[in-house]
């Protein structure tokens, strides 16, 4: 369902990057220092980015509402990180703090869904003006929407929304982080980046939108991108869990060559 609601067209609009980003070189000239911590930059970015394309309307609201969603997801994924970590006795970590967070962000994207579900329930009982149809961009980029046509089950909904408000926020943010240091360790590979961004993109110019066609054409940039999530993946590791008794080619013996036995229900950890 999620792969159908990011459609081409969808994906193609680079409005809401092309506003959020331009705020984001705006902050980090506004912090008028030669070292620029630039992760929590990046985290709001990738938040005011995530938020809008699904609809969540946090971005609209007062800053203060901004920065403690912000800091209840932190919470939260830490919460996360530590559950994994513990395995089957997850339950053991239940921190206030971690329940009042996952609280926070649930309400949040509960009201959310409700406010998709009845948009689209009106609009599927009215006939929608002409005007109506060539009205606010805000709209078409709701991804929720796009979700509450499909499922009316308002517990999915939200976890399809919980999923890419992760995945959109904190793995976006860690690429560009990783990115903008190693394009800063090597200087030579960030003079040529920007040569490439000159040439197949051009410069900017005001309020014009870099297509999503030009953006796929600077190859240059997406060899820097999965080069840097080659050497700084997202997400470095993976738990799988055998499902029935068996052997993996190696990892036994002195020096891991050997078969080693996995029995059913083994969680098995290692490196993507």
């Amino acid at each position: 369902m999620i792969r159908t609601a990011l459609t081409r067209t969808r994906i193609s609009d680079t409005r809401v990057v092309h506003d959020n980003t331009t705020r984001l070189i705006t902050a980090f000239a506004a912090s008028g220092e030669n070292t620029v911590d630039v992760l929590p930059l990046l985290l709001d970015h990738t938040m005011h980015t995530t938020t809008q394309f699904l609809g969540l309307q946090i971005s609209g609201s007062t800053s203060q509402d901004q920065e403690n969603f912000s800091h209840a997801i932190e919470v939260g994924n830490n919460g996360i990180i530590t559950r994994l970590i513990f395995g089957p006795f997850y339950w053991l970590y239940s921190t206030r703090a971690f329940r009042s967070a996952c609280s926070h962000v649930r309400g949040s994207v509960y009201i959310a869904v409700q406010s998709a579900l009845t948009r689209t329930a009106k609009a599927a009982t009215t006939n929608s003006t002409s005007q109506d149809k060539d009205q606010g961009h805000q709209e078409q980029l709701n991804l929720l929407d796009d979700f509450a046509i499909q499922t009316r089950d308002e517990e999915r909904l939200a976890s399809m929304a919980s999923d890419i408000l992760l995945a959109g926020r904190d793995t976006t943010a860690a690429l560009l982080s990783w990115l903008i240091s190693y394009l800063a360790r090597h200087p030579a590979a960030y003079a040529r980046l920007r040569h490439a961004v000159l040439r197949d993109i051009g410069p900017s110019a005001g309020d014009e939108y870099m297509s999503f066609e030009q953006l796929k054409s600077c190859q240059y940039l997406q060899w820097c991108m999965k080069e840097t999530l080659r050497l700084s993946p997202s997400v470095a590791l993976g738990f799988m869990t055998a499902s029935v008794d068996t052997t993996l080619p190696s990892g036994g013996g002195p020096k891991g060559e050997r078969p080693i036995f996995v029995q059913k229900v083994c969680r098995v950890e290692g490196e993507m």
